[in-house]
């Protein structure tokens, strides 16, 4: 008798060489990359919760508190250094590899294998799944959304509405862009499914719809309470998106052209266009019903066109894969849309964008062989080529080409940061490590060393020297003669000519954005 069957077997051996790949792709010289000022400004609200208790949540810092809960507990687990800290994005990364197995009945196992073997080697992916902000959670959260509304649609089972409230309720609870995702999914689902299906199954389904909506609210004022510890949070949420908004308008130091995405994806995933393809054949479906519907419909019922025009493309994609892929396809396009119209642009958002995408054309691409009697072999050859097309983007932009070893001479590395690589933004040089450093070594021989940090920028600098905290000043802009009776190290603007020679000097690039001079006493 068979205790085992044997395709669970091999099911169960797949599943774990893309966790181990994607894994791998993650942790793999992880420390090679300086933190970014933004994952040293994280570190600090950490620190804050910890000694708290709680996330003090305030609608200046714009981003939601789930990610800073998850970033304290891989802290707390895996350690108070870079490894623990970005293993909150880490794990949220690998998710997002794994998202199209919460797709459940909509794909079969190998579909939903084909889509995460490109998010596991994905260069966006993979570059953000290294980087501790939120933004590899929020995506994971989006596209499990997306996948329970789907779900939803085709089955019609009310207790998904449960999930669908407790997910929303963490995106808003994640990030203030959720007023895009709002926007860009709730017109990919009215295109996808209609209005009156929307309403008819609320109606139908009415009790687990309140359920949902109670989940929502539960989670929205859990997290933005600080746990109940902090309600002027729940009101401060109120103006995140505001200030969001505000900002993205009038934060020129970060405005962007439109096309910025972009060329960012040509230079470093240019396999994204694949998302792009399903909504070209959507509207070719489109002008060809409309041709149709013009010749047929009665006159100036121009509510029955609409309505009819709609039925005909959904009809043009009759299954379930068809109508997820579409529903993709336009979430990718509407948020590359309303993205690029936003002035501010920061290259993290991209993941966003890259994710649906990819999953998009991985449908699509598996399509083919359903589609086009005797073209297996064509789709299962294009797919490769993408494949090992994706891997050779995601190490050229996310290893540097000590990390590759005798693979650097094929792909030719960037690196991961400079300004040849377009992820990295206003990035952490190398120096600011080497830094922290010789404090540290300083700080052994002179116990009581303190430091003035006295430049305009310098995260994450308190990250590498957060074993002086309690001795460290910080004075922006410091005059070396007014405060060298106080300190041990200054760390200065460049042109200070401090020449006291009781000090030693030494030039830092601590980042894209700012160099220093640092004094250390004799």
């Amino acid at each position: 008798m068979r205790l085992v069957n044997k395709s669970n077997i091999i099911s169960g051996l797949v599943l774990i060489l893309i966790f181990t790949l994607s894994a791998f792709l993650r942790v793999y010289a992880i420390a090679d990359r300086p933190f970014h000022n933004d994952e040293g400004v994280n570190y600090f609200f950490i620190e804050s919760l910890f000694k708290s208790g709680y996330y003090e949540y305030s609608h200046e810092n714009y981003h939601g508190p789930t990610y800073f809960y998850l970033c304290a507990l891989a802290n707390f687990l895996f350690g108070r250094e870079e490894f623990g800290h970005r293993m909150a994005a880490i794990i949220p990364s690998i998710c997002i590899v794994f998202a199209p197995f919460l797709a459940g009945r909509l794909f079969s196992f190998w579909q939903k294998v084909t889509m995460s073997l490109l998010l596991a080697v994905s260069s966006s992916s993979v570059y953000y799944g290294r980087y501790s902000i939120h933004e590899s959670l929020l995506v994971f959260l989006i596209i499990w959304f997306l996948f329970a509304v789907a779900r939803w649609f085709e089955f019609r089972k009310p207790q998904v509405l449960i999930e669908i409230g407790f997910v929303l309720g963490a995106i808003i609870a994640t990030k203030e862009t959720y007023i895009v995702f709002l926007f860009s999914a709730a017109i990919s689902l009215f295109i996808v499914y209609g209005p009156v299906k929307f309403f008819k199954l609320i109606n139908e389904q009415i009790e687990y719809f309140l359920l949902g909506l109670g989940a929502l609210l539960t989670v929205v004022v859990v997290f933005y309470s600080g746990f109940f510890q902090h309600s002027v949070g729940i009101r401060e949420l109120l103006f995140g998106v505001q200030q969001w908004v505000g900002r993205g308008h009038s934060d020129v130091g970060h405005h962007k052209p439109f096309w910025y995405y972009a060329d960012v994806f040509e230079t470093t995933e240019p396999q994204v266009v694949l998302g792009l393809i399903p909504i070209v054949i959507t509207l070719v479906f489109y002008l060809l019903s409309a041709v149709g519907v013009l010749k047929t419909s009665k006159a100036d019922n121009s509510r029955g066109f609409l309505f009819q025009t709609r039925n005909f493309l959904i009809q043009g994609f009759p299954t379930t894969v068809d109508r997820v892929m579409v529903l993709f396809s336009l979430f990718f396009v509407i948020q590359f849309l309303v993205y690029s119209y936003v002035p501010y642009k920061t290259p993290w958002l991209i993941i966003n964008l890259s994710v649906p995408a990819l999953m998009a054309g991985s449908i699509l691409i598996f399509r083919i062989t359903s589609v086009v009697p005797g073209q297996k072999v064509i789709s299962n050859s294009l797919y490769l080529v993408i494949l090992f097309s994706l891997s050779f983007y995601m190490l050229k932009f996310n290893f540097r080409s000590s990390a590759l070893g005798s693979l650097a001479q094929y792909v030719n590395p960037v690196g991961d940061y400079g300004d040849n690589n377009p992820f990295a933004y206003v990035h952490t040089r190398d120096d600011m490590v080497q830094l922290g450093e010789e404090i540290k070594e300083y700080s052994k021989i002179h116990k009581e060393t303190r430091v003035l940090v006295g430049t305009k920028a310098y995260w994450p600098l308190p990250f590498y020297i957060r074993e002086r905290d309690g001795k460290i000043g910080y004075l922006a802009d410091a005059n070396p003669e007014n405060e060298k009776n106080n300190y041990d190290i200054l760390i200065l603007e460049p042109g200070k000519n401090f020449t006291d020679p009781q000090w030693t000097k030494k030039f830092y690039h601590l980042a894209d954005n700012q160099s220093s001079e640092v004094y250390f006493r004799r």
